[in-house]
């Protein structure tokens, strides 16, 4: 009679990879006399190993793990353990589960006024996840204290100005495919409104003054000065400008170096 061995595995695969609800073979295959038998062993969340359950839908049949459909909760990894009155050999095969990637960005639209708080949810379905990416405008989005992610899935605008508005996208990625969804966010309109206005001035021949008014709206309103109910003539030594702040206010400035008497008068901006 031969001469006893143990168990020597001939074959087996490291890495499965089956889609959701489509069967998978792990292949073991070993040799030894006398001829072993085998036993699968399934890995835990918490690494502890349990024997295979075999029922209807998981079979063990010459070595080989079969499942005939696979579900979400199957990929993990399992050893197959080959053993003969000799001894025991064991092989580890991973089994990893794939499910078409699917992505919606939510909500899909939404308008919002200046100052309101906006939060885009990347729901994703399939797996395996291994990246998302966030960007805006088709250019990667640059995060803030106001616009940051709070978790991989959550983008989140403390405080929305007007630059915010644009196409929002998420992409998820595994080794195998990406997905991606897309979001839109509107600025609403609101009417131009003065927020602030200068007070009343006295000032003497040759002085310099700067009045100052502050507005908001959306679009961006744009000012223009009057006095005495006639568009202010602009010129060297009376100068106009305007900036916007960080609130999204529009800062305007009437600047009137060397006064002489026939600047008096009664001056306004006025906003559209």
């Amino acid at each position: 009679s031969h001469a006893s061995t143990l168990p020597r595995v001939t074959f087996h695969q490291a890495q499965v990879r089956s889609e959701e609800g489509s069967p998978a073979q792990l292949p073991c295959v070993a040799q030894g006399n006398p001829p072993p038998s085998y036993r699968w062993m399934k890995e835990g969340l918490n690494g502890v190993l349990r024997p295979v359950k075999e029922d209807g839908r998981i079979w063990v049949s010459q070595g080989t793990l079969n499942i005939k459909k696979v579900t979400h909760s199957d990929g993990s990894k399992y050893q197959c353990i080959a053993r003969n009155s000799i001894g025991e050999r064991r092989i580890e095969s991973a089994l990893i589960v794939t499910a078409p990637l699917v992505v919606h960005l939510r909500p899909p639209y939404q308008v919002l006024n200046i100052g309101q708080e906006a939060t885009f949810n990347c729901n994703v379905t399939g797996y395996p996840v291994h990246t998302v990416t966030w960007k805006k405008d088709q250019r990667q989005l640059s995060a803030s204290s106001r616009v940051r992610l709070l978790s991989r899935d959550v983008l989140h605008i403390s405080s929305v100005r007007r630059e915010d508005r644009g196409m929002y996208q998420c992409f998820v990625f595994n080794d195998l495919e990406g997905a991606q969804g897309t979001a839109e966010l509107k600025i609403s309109d609101v009417a131009p409104t003065l927020i602030s206005v200068f007070p009343e001035h006295t000032a003497h021949p040759g002085d310099s003054i700067s009045l100052k008014c502050i507005s908001a709206g959306n679009p961006v309103p744009s000012v223009t000065w009057y006095v005495d109910d006639s568009i202010v003539g602009l010129s060297p030594r009376i100068t106009a400008g305007d900036y916007v702040n960080d609130a999204g206010h529009v800062i305007s400035f009437l600047n009137i170096t060397d006064i002489r008497v026939e600047d008096s008068g009664e001056y306004q901006c006025h906003v559209a």
